[in-house]
């Protein structure tokens, strides 16, 4: 057999033996060592491609140079005062002074008093603060004193939290509780009252509280709204000459906040001082725009193979998709970028901006709108008057944060069998502060209605008024709004008390054991103002609420913790099992 190849030299013919894989190696060899016309990508028909440039309107000039030279003057003022809750009576009073550069929003807002952490972060924080008298040589002081001795408040469940009574036991009397520490040092401004005072001491105890604190204001006023079950803040820049930039944020619960989730009003008033620098930003030569994918600005040059947008679908109904294949394909190269620092927390305004271009033609240029006049309103601030906002906020808030495991947690839902809603605490805080599960209290403890002896009973059928339901399970009872004219009668969801029957008949109120379902944590569950919910924060998916520990670092580095609640939808309505009025065999029966 031989093998001929055209155009290349073969030195022998070699019989080739019959075989089921034949390997045979060709090798090229070039007529020329010239690569000039391989790398020209020659073209035959070069009127084609200029037809196809004609076609994208690349030939059509604009009339329009590139911009060279930008200019920019503007104001800028940085928010000041923060208000905790909804704007009410005397907001201006209410209000305190703010550095965003020190505490970021979210923090400020959830942070609840760490003594709400519970009994072992007192306990913890207490040995951090012997750990720091021991590291700097001085002597213990605040051990064996009374008034910071541990001591459970109220009677233990140890029903709900056995391991946690057993701890209690073990360490009432015998250890110092931080929390009662913190308050004693805060109150005294350094040494706390009863405490031989030391050189460098003082130093210490205010080091440690702001350990304490989670590097975060000692005064933190409540912004949860129990009815709505959400936060509400305001923060402002302050006023001067007649002008303040007042933000208002009434629903946030999300653990995100961002200029997106303020509205703009002039008033009322949160007082403060407002301090406007004035901007006048050097001359600078804008930068294109780009983005990956991005589509060559000229017709002849080759794109990333990456990213093929003629492969993107888009139906008669998908606006969202055709305005990005619109923005991308057609307008891509119409944007540049110039770079303005601000500090954090700053509202900023442009009063004039003007660009120069390769003709050297100024123009001052507004604000965008499309044809119809309509305004462009990416990164806007809305108004509460609905007027127009020209004002950009770069709002001093959390870029990434850790969370702890739910500390707390609640699920509110519909129960249409039962025609009514209920708030169901499935977490609540022991006594040490760590997460209970009240589903397993509730397996160990039901509620129950049942005959104490059957032996005389002979009916085959027995009339019951109604079920039992868990004891975790409360009911939240819809009640005329409160306020509200006869004539625009509104509904409320009004949390009451689950009622325990016990074997002689007698009937035991039970309270929420946690805190979300709490109004007012300084009085008794029986005797603090009923819970009231809005109806429409109780959809039919339902919603869960929880408490977390929260970690994130601040703009300098501080370690920042807290404690904060959050809010998000549910899984759907709940079934509790309540019947009424039915019939059971004997066999079915309790005894």
């Amino acid at each position: 057999m031989v093998l001929i190849v055209q155009n290349a030299v073969y030195a022998a013919a070699k019989a080739i033996k019959p075989s089921l894989t034949v390997w045979s190696r060709l090798e090229v060899q070039p007529t020329s060592p010239d690569y000039t016309q391989a790398l020209a990508a020659g073209v035959a028909d070069p009127l084609w491609f200029l037809t196809r440039q004609w076609q994208f309107g690349e030939l059509a000039a604009e009339d329009a140079g590139s911009p060279i030279d930008v200019r920019v003057e503007a104001e800028e003022a940085v928010l000041s005062r923060y208000l905790d809750g909804p704007l009410a009576a005397n907001p201006e009073g209410r209000a305190v002074d703010y550095a965003p550069s020190r505490y970021p929003l979210e923090a400020m807002v959830e942070a609840e008093p760490p003594a709400q952490a519970g009994a072992l972060n007192g306990l913890w924080a207490a040995q951090q603060f012997l750990r720091l008298l021991a590291a700097a040589g001085l002597d213990d002081g605040v051990s064996g004193v009374a008034a910071f001795a541990f001591k459970v408040q109220g009677d233990v469940d140890r029903t709900l939290d056995p391991k946690g009574a057993d701890w209690a036991d073990l360490v009432a009397g015998e250890a110092v509780d931080g929390h009662k520490l913190a308050v004693a040092i805060g109150k005294a401004g350094g040494v706390p009252e009863g405490v031989a005072d030391q050189p460098g001491l003082k130093a210490l105890c205010l080091e440690w509280l702001d350990w304490y604190l989670g590097g975060l204001p000692a005064e933190r006023a409540q912004a949860w709204r129990p009815n709505r079950l959400e936060y509400a803040l305001a923060t402002s820049t302050g006023k001067s000459g007649g002008k303040e930039d007042l933000l208002i944020a009434e629903e946030y619960a999300d653990g995100k906040l961002d200029w997106y989730s303020f509205d703009l009003a002039d008033r009322p008033t949160l007082g403060g001082d407002r301090t406007t620098r004035q901007i006048k930003l050097n001359p600078m030569l804008p930068s294109p725009a780009r983005f990956g994918g991005m589509p060559s600005d000229r017709f002849w040059e080759f794109e990333d193979g990456r990213v093929n947008l003629a492969q993107v679908t888009a139906g008669p109904t998908d606006i969202g998709r055709m305005l990005l294949l619109e923005f991308a394909l057609a307008f891509g190269n119409d944007w540049f970028v110039i770079p303005v620092e601000l500090p954090v927390g700053s509202i900023f305004r442009i009063t004039r901006f003007t660009v120069t271009d390769t003709f050297g033609v100024t123009s001052p240029v507004g604000r965008a709108t499309d044809a119809a006049g309509a305004p462009w309103r990416m990164f806007e601030l809305t108004r509460t008057d609905g007027a127009r906002s020209d004002a950009f906020l770069l709002a001093p808030t959390i870029d990434a944060r850790l969370e702890g495991d739910a500390i707390e947690e609640v699920a509110l839902f519909r129960d249409e069998m039962a025609n009514m809603a209920w708030a169901v605490e499935r977490k609540v805080a022991g006594v040490m502060g760590l997460p209970v599960d009240r589903y397993q209290e509730a397996a160990q403890r039901a509620a129950s209605q049942h005959f104490a002896d059957l032996r005389g009973v002979t009916a085959e059928l027995v009339y019951r008024v109604s079920t039992s339901v868990p004891e975790h399970w409360l009911p939240l009872v819809p009640v005329a709004k409160q306020g509200s004219p006869l004539a625009q009668f509104g509904i409320e969801l009004e949390r009451r008390a689950m009622l325990r029957h016990e074997a002689d008949g007698t009937r035991v109120p039970i309270y929420p054991k946690g805190q979300l379902l709490r109004t007012d944590l300084n009085q008794p569950a029986s005797d603090e103002p009923a819970m009231r919910l809005e109806d429409e924060e109780a959809p039919r998916e339902g919603v869960v609420l929880t408490r977390k520990a929260q970690f994130t670092r601040g703009i300098g580095g501080e370690r920042l913790h807290w404690i904060g609640r959050g809010k998000s939808a549910g899984k759907g309505e709940g079934a509790s099992g309540l019947r009424h009025d039915i019939r059971l065999r004997k066999d079915q029966l309790g005894g």
